[in-house]
């Protein structure tokens, strides 16, 4: 079965492998992908993996988490990407950009001192209390993940994948622990789980209805 192609709505997929998102410290430190990415990946399609899903990639310049890592947050950024999905598309391969904002593990910066999460739940791991976000804070975000979706898609990309998971922010906005609020963002799991919809809302109406 794991040789058999398989179809994810209209995105064919050659095989059942999937090389799920890991954070390959390769970026440059403003986030650019380099061509060692683009070496890596053409590797793995040229191996016949079906699926390349990437390193996640941070939205937002204040939702970076690690070194090196890569970033979707401005438009001078397609082009570079634009390299690494045509040297995977030589070969049968598709590739998936993660998205992704730091949230409360977002790391630090001269710029960005404190990071933002839904509450000012202090990070146990780090020490560091965010700074709870704003209706505006949200409501930019949003528009981050959309505008990195269209860039994902004008470089090439066969898809999008938010990341939920691992304390970042929108894991932040979904678990009741770290999201403490009393307005339309938290509460009950509809509110807390908003951001979400209204982030694959912006998405669609950027991008369309059929691209995955």
């Amino acid at each position: 079965m794991i040789f058999e192609p398989i179809t994810i709505d209209s995105l064919d997929i050659q095989n059942r492998f999937v090389r799920s998102a890991t954070h390959e410290w390769l970026a440059d430190e403003d986030g650019r992908p380099t061509s060692r990415i683009g070496d890596m990946y053409e590797e793995l399609a040229k191996n016949e993996v079906g699926l390349i899903i990437t390193g996640y990639s941070y939205v937002n310049p204040r939702g970076r988490s690690s070194d090196n890592q890569q970033g979707i947050y401005d438009d001078n950024f397609v082009e570079p990407y634009q390299d690494i999905t045509s040297r995977v598309h030589k070969y049968k391969s598709k590739i998936i950009a993660q998205i992704v904002h730091g949230g409360r593990q977002a790391k630090p910066t001269t710029k960005y001192p404190i990071p933002i999460a839904p509450s000012a739940v202090t990070d146990t791991s780090s020490g560091i209390t965010p700074m709870e976000m704003t209706e505006a804070d949200i409501l930019e975000t949003i528009e981050d993940f959309a505008n990195a979706a269209r860039r994902a898609k004008e470089a090439g990309f066969d898809g999008v994948q938010l990341h939920c998971a691992h304390g970042f922010l929108l894991s932040n906005f979904i678990s009741p622990y770290t999201n403490r609020r009393n307005d339309k963002w938290g509460g009950s799991v509809e509110k807390r789980t908003q951001i979400v919809v209204d982030i694959i809302k912006q998405i669609r109406q950027m991008v369309g209805e059929d691209f995955p």
